[in-house]
């Protein structure tokens, strides 16, 4: 009688996923109500499987099942502990320690639960990611996306149908990897888009990834791959730098850097998504006319250097048409500073919305020595804390100067030394191509 009482408390065990190979139950599927806080026998199974599920998944898995068993009953589970019980079944489907081999759960229980978990997953995954729950919700997000996507990759074969089902999984999970333990994620796009012939799509992400992780050993063999580094000779022709592919450097400083700036577009799209070429790409603003600069040099007591004045009346002056507060390049058209702050101190304080402080360290009468040292043509968005300033001085060479609101100490000692003797800047051609390649960086980087 004993050994047939042990053996009935038992069988409910196997129902619920306990035995190799035995399929989860209903009710484990079916979202119950949330309490603001777990029952605490609930609460308690799902501590203990958690701290199972690692080396003994067959031990674990039926503790989250009569969990969700009692929660289906009736007994309150709150939505954190309900999506950590799905999180854990994912875990403990299989066999053991870093295995792949499906042991305790099926793979068809571990799809079901990762479309369940995903969709549930889905608008809380990225927010508040410096709490433990944010945190949760995305590393849950990171390895049941990437699970369920290289399953769906397996499966696909050669059928392109599939391969863009598989995709769809990872593409929004993988836009969310915020630190190098979730390359894994990107790894998996990666190998979709390469075996559904996007290779350019795929080497972009394999060289963002790169310049960030160079030893991120999953891309290990697409770095040796003679395709790869034809692309990535490709794209450092492109850069600034690099040698032009369309024959000989032009002769006129205003040419190369129109050549210079098509390179970084053409940079940007092959190195980055359209999205993010969208945001970067550089374009001219229509051309200023000689009557025009002739007005801005008489108002600012500053002729236009000669380089500046053809690069405006010729092209126009360069910019980024999206409003963007980060890495955001643009020079201003001659038109556009007769209506505007040019002197450094004053441009600073109107581009800023004002900084007061700058007439704690400075006179009206400094200020106004400051502003005639030169004229700010450009600036440089590099973040919301931080503008950088192009400007020319009375020699025609071009400076830069970068304030920090935080910490403006090195563009004090810059405006300072405007007071005494002014800073000797270099060519308009070498600083736009400064600009460029920080840009470029900051990008790889990001």
């Amino acid at each position: 009688m004993k050994r047939m009482f042990l053996l009935l408390t038992l069988l409910p065990v196997v129902a619920m996923g306990g035995a190799s190979g035995a399929r989860l139950p209903e009710f484990v599927f079916t979202p119950p109500p949330f309490a603001d806080q777990s029952d605490p026998k609930i609460a308690q199974l799902i501590s203990r499987s958690a701290q199972l599920t690692y080396e003994y998944p067959a031990k674990a898995r039926p503790l989250v099942v009569e969990a969700l068993e009692m929660a289906s009953k009736g007994r309150e589970i709150e939505e954190y502990d309900y999506l950590y019980s799905l999180y854990l079944l994912e875990k403990n489907c299989f066999s053991g320690p870093d295995s792949a081999e499906f042991g305790p759960g099926t793979p068809e229980d571990y799809d079901r639960v990762a479309w369940l978990l995903l969709g549930l997953l889905e608008g809380k995954a990225g927010q508040w990611v410096f709490t433990p729950q944010g945190r949760f919700y995305l590393e849950a997000y990171f390895a049941v996306g990437n699970g369920l996507a290289w399953r769906l990759y397996e499966q696909a074969g050669e059928d392109p149908q599939k391969l863009a089902k598989a995709l769809a999984v990872v593409q929004p999970v993988a836009a969310l990897v915020d630190r190098p333990q979730y390359n894994y994620v990107l790894d998996t796009e990666v190998r979709i888009l390469l075996k559904m012939g996007r290779s350019e799509e795929a080497y972009r992400i394999v060289h963002q990834v790169l310049a960030r992780h160079p030893q991120f050993e999953n891309f290990a063999d697409i770095r040796k791959s003679a395709a790869y580094q034809t692309w990535l000779e490709e794209l450092t022709a492109m850069t600034t730098e690099g040698t032009s592919s369309d024959g000989p450097q032009p002769e006129s400083e205003v040419e190369r850097i129109q050549q210079g700036l098509d390179k970084f577009n053409k940079y940007l799209a092959k190195a980055f998504d359209p999205s993010t070429v969208e945001w970067y790409r550089l374009g001219f603003k229509p051309p200023d006319s000689a009557d025009t600069l002739a007005a801005l040099g008489k108002q600012t007591g500053l002729p236009v250097p000669t380089s500046l004045s053809e690069l405006l009346t010729r092209y126009g002056a360069p910019h980024s048409p999206a409003e963007t507060d980060w890495q955001a390049l643009e020079l201003y058209s001659a038109a556009e500073l007769l209506h505007q702050s040019t002197g450094l101190s004053a441009a600073i304080d109107e581009t800023w919305g004002g900084r007061p402080e700058l007439a704690e360290w400075f006179t009206p009468e400094q200020r106004q020595r400051i502003d005639r040292q030169g004229v700010v043509f450009g600036t440089r968005r590099i973040d919301d804390n931080t503008i950088e300033y192009l400007m020319y001085d009375a020699a025609g060479t071009f400076l830069r100067v970068s304030y920090f609101q935080d910490d403006p100490t090195d563009a004090v000692q810059f405006l300072t030394a405007l007071l005494d003797t002014p800073p000797t800047g270099g060519s308009l051609e070498a600083l736009l191509a400064e600009q460029l390649r920080e840009i470029r960086r900051a990008l790889s980087e990001e």
